[in-house]
């Protein structure tokens, strides 16, 4: 739906970042992302349209907190998705708090998970400090960005897919 929304000419909002984050978490987690796909015209048919397989029934070893939270940042609907990266991140902060028993020294594959879990902490704090340093500051408003016309839709899927090319390599660069 990000992507729908981006082509149709719509802002990028702080939704769509987290939207990014957890699609990027899920391709972490999982070895691929969210949703299958050959084009972009695919891919943004089947974020309208499509459904996610949950973490847990491709990767039963993660934990439910950190399912919830990538599953909760790739909400179809930008409102029910976190406000900020910065709120994903206190979400998988949640997550980090390894049980008593696991604290004697874990097995080799949970050792893995619990690093995978440890980066894609971190990686989240840092995105969601980068994002916050990047935004105000200033007394001058930011500038309002370009409004691009969306692609010229076609009578054919075969078209628009060509429409859709000439459209992302035209505004791309």
């Amino acid at each position: 739906m990000a992507c729908q929304r981006l082509v149709a000419g719509a802002d990028a909002t702080p939704a769509s970042d987290v939207y990014s984050l957890g699609a990027v978490l899920y391709e972490l987690l999982i070895g691929r992302p969210p949703y299958a796909f050959s084009s972009l015209a695919e891919l943004a048919t089947q974020q309208s349209d499509g459904l996610i397989t949950p973490v847990r029934d491709v990767q039963p070893r993660v934990p439910r907190d950190v399912e919830a939270a990538v599953m909760h940042a790739l909400a179809r609907d930008p409102g029910f998705r976190p406000a900020s990266p910065a709120e994903l991140g206190q979400e998988l902060a949640g997550t980090a708090a390894v049980p008593a028993t696991v604290r004697r020294r874990p097995p080799r594959k949970r050792r893995r998970l619990l690093w995978l879990v440890g980066a894609i902490l971190v990686s989240a704090i840092a995105v969601a400090i980068a994002l916050a340093s990047i935004g105000g500051g200033g007394t001058t408003p930011p500038a309002a960005p370009a409004r691009v016309a969306p692609p010229v839709q076609a009578p054919s899927a075969e078209q628009e897919a060509r429409n859709l090319a000439r459209w992302l390599r035209r505004h791309s660069r």
